[in-house]
C-alpha cells in the first residue's frame, strides 16, 4: 500500500514528518505485521494497516511512539483527538420554550416597587388601610368649625 499517502507542500500536517520516514514507516509496518492495532472492547481490529500513527508526542518518531492503524480507525483517532483539543462545541438545539399557561409569575412581578401608588397586589390590605385613613380624615373635617 505504498504511495497512499502525500507527502511533501500538499500534506496537511501540524508536524513535518522527519528525514526517512519512508524507512521508519515501513519498519512499524512490517513489526506490525501490516495489522492494525487498534484495540476496541478487548478485542484487537482484524483489517490490513496501512497508516502508521503517533502514539504520544507528534513530534517523536522512534517506532516505540508509532503504531499500525486501519484508515478507520485512523481517522477516528484524528477526529476524537481534534474534539478533544477544540474542546465541546455548544448546542446547535435552541432550549424547549416554556407554555405561556404554564408560566409562573415571579416573585418581582407580584411585588409593587417602592414608592409606587395604588392598590397593593396580594390582598387589597393597602386599598383597607387607604380607605379607613379617608375615613378618619373626613370625620376630623367635619368636627372642625367651619366645615
Amino acid at each position: 500500500m505504498a504511495g497512499h499517502w502525500k507527502e511533501g507542500a500538499t500534506a496537511w500536517r501540524t508536524t513535518p514528518r522527519p528525514r526517512g520516514w519512508k524507512a521508519i514507516r515501513a519498519e512499524v509496518l512490517a513489526r506490525d505485521d501490516h495489522l492494525c492495532t487498534w484495540i476496541d472492547d478487548g478485542q484487537r481490529c482484524t483489517t490490513e494497516g496501512t497508516d502508521v500513527d503517533h502514539v504520544g508526542d507528534p513530534e517523536d518518531h522512534s517506532p516505540n511512539n508509532l503504531r499500525t492503524l486501519c484508515t478507520y480507525h485512523h481517522r477516528k483517532r484524528t477526529a476524537l483527538q481534534a474534539r478533544a483539543a477544540r474542546g465541546e462545541l455548544p448546542s446547535r438545539q435552541r432550549p424547549t420554550p416554556q407554555h405561556p399557561g404554564l408560566i409562573t409569575p415571579s416573585p418581582t412581578t407580584t411585588q409593587r416597587p417602592a414608592g409606587a401608588r395604588g392598590v397593593q397586589a396580594g390582598g387589597g390590605s393597602g386599598a383597607r388601610e387607604a380607605l379607613e385613613r379617608g375615613r378618619e380624615q373626613a370625620a376630623r373635617y367635619r368636627d372642625e368649625p367651619g366645615y
